[in-house]
């Protein structure tokens, strides 16, 4: 197998994944001035059995400068810190997040969902204001407060802290990957 050039050619079409997100929030009433300034912390990339998820493991490695795994509801989660940002109109994103595949999915391999991280300060006022268009606000008293906006095939989270920051608070490491 020859070495992707394109992190694009691993995950698709990212920049139209962020860009049908940001314009499905906007559809839905949700104001950019509120969420202006707000990072894109990471990118989920979902498989549905186990092969796709150890060849989608070794293609991001080759993009990632660092990568810890975590595990959560028995299923693990590799995390990529990447060596490039992927760019997006003003957004830079440095993480993938790479969850194992359910016992039984119900979705298909592609991006699935994309989390900003929203200050602490603003956030209550936020999750309020679009109270209306949340699929899930259950968590909104965690750890990391989050609320959850989904359109069609697309899914974005709203938290007030970035994923590798959180998986370090909780004890993993992020390892050296090696070239």
């Amino acid at each position: 197998m020859s070495a992707l050039q394109d992190i694009a050619e691993a995950i698709g079409d990212y920049t139209k994944f962020v860009r049908v997100a940001l314009q499905s929030m906007r559809v839905a009433g949700i104001e950019e001035k509120d969420y202006r300034g707000c990072p894109i912390d990471h990118l989920c990339y979902r498989t549905v059995t186990s092969d796709e998820y150890q060849v989608m493991q070794c293609s991001l490695r080759s993009f990632s400068k660092t990568l810890t795994v975590t595990s959560h509801n028995g299923r693990d989660f590799t995390i990529f810190c990447l060596r490039r940002p992927l760019r997006v109109g003003t957004y830079k994103i440095w993480v993938i997040e790479l969850p194992s595949p359910k016992r039984q999915p119900d979705y298909p391999s592609g991006l699935e969902h994309l989390e900003m991280v929203v200050p602490l300060d603003r956030f209550f006022d936020f999750a309020q204001k679009y109270a209306g268009v949340w699929l899930d606000d259950d968590s909104i008293k965690s750890i990391n407060p989050t609320v959850v906006f989904r359109s069609g095939p697309v899914t974005v989270r709203f938290h007030t802290s970035p994923l590798d920051e959180l998986v370090v608070l909780e004890g993993h490491q992020f390892l050296p990957v090696q070239a």
